[in-house]
């Protein structure tokens, strides 16, 4: 039983007359980068309940999950502009 792995070459012609050619990531990798954005999440929400925990007894935990929700839900925006 043969495998056959469909590997596409990606050319973009900038404006400058620069070819970029590059191969776009397969599904494997794609899994595992997804695979690791959640575990990194997931220790970002348990860190971040950590601290709602530590800091309840001081002040309303209403703004620390307000701020935590805002950190998750933004974590792909600051990965992609490289923050």
């Amino acid at each position: 039983m043969e495998i056959f792995i469909l590997i596409m070459n990606i050319s973009i012609s900038t404006a400058h007359n620069v070819d970029i050619d590059y191969i776009p990531a397969g599904v494997l990798d794609r899994i595992l980068a997804t695979l690791i954005d959640g575990a990194f999440q997931f220790g970002l929400l348990m860190l971040g309940l950590m601290f709602i925990g530590l800091f309840s007894m001081v002040a309303s935990p209403t703004w620390f999950f307000v701020i935590l929700a805002v950190i998750i839900a933004s974590y792909h925006l600051f990965c992609e502009a490289g923050l």
